[in-house]
């Protein structure tokens, strides 16, 4: 197919457009290093939780004037145009590393992270209606892949990190409805194309990984990988921010106090607004779209049986606050 004069013009002005995003994303990033504004990292706000699990929503009603967010630089695309090719391979694209391993590439890349020096046009611009104020005292860091790393993360870094848990059944519900996700889990599993310098997580887990029959089964393992080093951890809701996504939704008030409290910093009134509306990825056939209950979405998309197969491979790694329920058992979250 002949491509036309105007689809060139086009290409060619995103190009340059592109071109210029990440110029200024280097000139962004040699001024942040020369005036050192974001050497406290105490004072940014991370975000983390698994795809499809809330994280845009929050980082959305916590971005402000204050704020420069940083979107998903653990994304492999990201980590390649910010120069860590090598680094993203052995991170893998479920990322994980042991709470006491020394690892100083990884001590390098986070530290550089976390001060502002590791920016490029996906992390800046990868979120196109969020960019955040280039001249902004805090981060506002925005992960759905680091879960696995809140133990080695807060042990090496002054941060406290906001640690969001959504019920398995939504989150595999609304994965499921993604086109992010494609066919995944029907013709292929996660598990084996994660090659990583940490591998051994998913070594403890062979049992469950090999008796993967399913799509809804692959991701009822990966929702249950990904949240089982947190929630299990001596550190939950203590060295991190443990945050039910059903809590934040139906108690905004409560939540907001817990985490100004936690994080010692007040929010913008206006946030509270801010969390009536929807995320820009919330994908149709949501309820907070259809005025439906946001909680109970899923009965839409699963099948009881479905449903019942999923909570019963979540309950197989020692999660035990999620049931059919709607909400959480808040204890089993950590909870005080």
């Amino acid at each position: 197919m002949s491509v036309t004069i105007t689809e060139r013009l086009r290409n060619y002005a995103s190009g340059i457009k592109q071109w210029q995003k990440e110029q200024h994303a280097a000139r962004l990033q040699k001024q942040i290093e020369k005036d050192n504004r974001y050497a406290d990292t105490s004072k940014h706000i991370l975000i983390c939780g698994e795809p499809r699990g809330g994280t845009t929503w929050v980082a959305e009603c916590f971005y402000g004037q204050n704020t420069l967010m940083l979107w998903e630089p653990l994304f492999q695309p990201s980590l390649q145009q910010c120069g860590y090719t090598k680094f993203g391979k052995q991170l893998g694209w479920i990322p994980y590393i042991p709470q006491h391993e020394n690892w100083p590439e990884a001590e390098q890349f986070f530290k550089k992270l976390l001060t502002g020096q590791a920016l490029c046009y996906n992390t800046v611009y990868g979120y196109a209606n969020v960019h955040g104020n280039f001249s902004a005292p805090q981060l506002l860091i925005k992960f759905c892949r680091a879960n696995m790393l809140l133990p080695w993360l807060v042990d090496r870094f002054a941060v406290t990190p906001i640690y969001l848990v959504r019920h398995p059944l939504a989150v595999i519900s609304s994965q499921f409805r993604h086109e992010a996700f494609g066919t995944m889990g029907e013709n292929s599993n996660i598990f084996r194309h994660t090659p990583a310098k940490y591998a051994d997580i998913y070594q403890k887990f062979s049992t469950q990984i090999s008796a993967i029959k399913t799509r809804e089964e692959m991701f009822a393992n990966w929702w249950a990988i990904s949240n089982t080093i947190p929630l299990n951890h001596a550190y939950n809701n203590k060295k991190w921010i443990t945050v039910s996504y059903e809590s934040l939704l139906l108690r905004p008030e409560y939540e907001l106090a817990r985490l100004s409290k936690r994080l010692n910093q007040s929010f913008d009134p206006q946030i509270l607004e801010r969390m009536k509306k929807p995320s820009a990825t919330t994908k149709s056939g949501s309820g907070i779209l259809t005025g439906g209950n946001q909680l109970l979405n899923w009965k839409k998309y699963l099948t009881n049986e479905q449903a019942e197969n999923i909570m019963q491979i979540v309950n197989s790694y020692g999660i035990d606050a999620y049931s059919l329920n709607p909400e959480p058992d808040y204890a089993k979250l950590g909870y005080e």
